[in-house]
């Protein structure tokens, strides 16, 4: 490996053409080869990577994470280790929608342990990028999907690297990572965790960490605050404030300001949501805003609420059927029959 190192340096092209090229082949074997003599050279190479070097790597890498082969996703999740431990290479691979769905995907199924805590390990790495701990878990609901992974782990290594990646983005990005902590229920899970005896220091470290930043930014949080955190997230659920009536009455107001912002979150998750929860309770709110804002039926037609909800009503799942139906006698109805 030196010498094949040494032999790079005057003309990487020439040397690592042939392993670039056999990534090129449709013999998977010769893929997985290939990809694993470059994981090998990349723990070695001593100069940044260009990009040009990286993009030729990136499709294929994709494609064999998203193969049905699990020694072809472990290749490439090993691959990626690598990779992504050179800072000039992650923002390439955080570009690459494929590669980092597939990498939510692999969180998301049933893997072992070691491959569970590969993935999480290339979250964590780019969560010490500021500009990606900004936006992924908008993007890509990264810490309910790592909750979960670390809920049921096994191993103290997985737990580790995840709560180390819930530090780096609450440490980097606080405001756009606290709501989706909160949502995910995330502090009760870290007071949990701190009751365990841990082999490694880091992790207490990083648990107290989180222990206190999140009592510290969940305290001073008013029940309408935390509706707004969990309209930010995306993740409606049945929790107590949805169908309580003093809420609404005191609230639903509140929608309107700043232009309608918080209304505007409810009608779009009603409009882009798959998940027959969220749908199911979105329809729900609607139909208490409208009951309780002499302007919202007006306001939720124009930003086009009223025909999704109408829509829903003949949704396969009962709940959202019947929500959907509660909130459309509302909309439908004479003002003095709304209440």
């Amino acid at each position: 490996l030196p010498l094949f190192m040494q032999s790079a340096k005057p003309d990487p092209d020439h040397t690592y053409g042939p392993l670039l090229r056999g990534l090129e082949t449709r013999d998977e074997s010769a893929q997985l080869k290939a990809l694993q003599l470059l994981t090998i050279s990349l723990g070695e190479e001593s100069t940044d990577l260009q990009n040009p070097q990286i993009q030729p790597l990136l499709p294929v890498v994709a494609t064999l994470l998203q193969s049905s082969s699990p020694k072809a996703r472990d290749v490439a999740v090993q691959f990626l280790e690598a990779l992504l431990s050179r800072p000039e290479s992650r923002n390439a691979v955080w570009a690459q929608a494929r590669i980092m769905k597939s990498l939510i995907d692999i969180a998301k199924s049933n893997v072992s342990p070691q491959m569970n805590y590969q993935v999480a390990f290339c979250f964590w790495i780019l969560s010490f990028d500021p500009e990606i701990a900004r936006v992924i878990s908008k993007k890509y609901d990264i810490v309910n999907v790592l909750t979960k992974v670390a809920k049921t782990a096994v191993k103290e290594k997985v737990i580790r690297v995840i709560v180390a990646t819930f530090r780096n983005l609450l440490a980097h990005a606080p405001q756009e990572n606290l709501p989706f902590m909160l949502v995910a229920q995330l502090l009760p899970f870290i007071r949990n965790l701190l009751s365990r005896k841990w082999a490694d220091e880091e992790i207490l470290e990083d648990l107290q960490f989180l222990r206190d930043e999140l009592t510290k930014g969940f305290e001073s949080l008013s029940t309408y605050d935390e509706y707004v955190s969990e309209l930010a997230s995306g993740h409606l659920s049945w929790s107590p404030v949805h169908e309580s009536e003093s809420f609404w009455r005191e609230n639903a107001a509140k929608l309107n300001e700043n232009d309608h912002k918080q209304l505007r979150v409810l009608v779009q998750l009603i409009l882009a949501s798959q998940d027959p929860t969220v749908l199911a309770v979105a329809a729900h709110d609607l139909g208490k805003y409208v009951k309780y804002s002499e302007s919202g039926k007006r306001l939720i037609t124009e930003l086009g609420g009223k025909a999704k909800v109408m829509e829903l009503m003949a949704h396969e799942n009962p709940d959202v059927r019947f929500q959907a139906l509660v909130t459309v006698q509302r909309l439908v109805s004479h003002a003095w029959a709304a209440q």
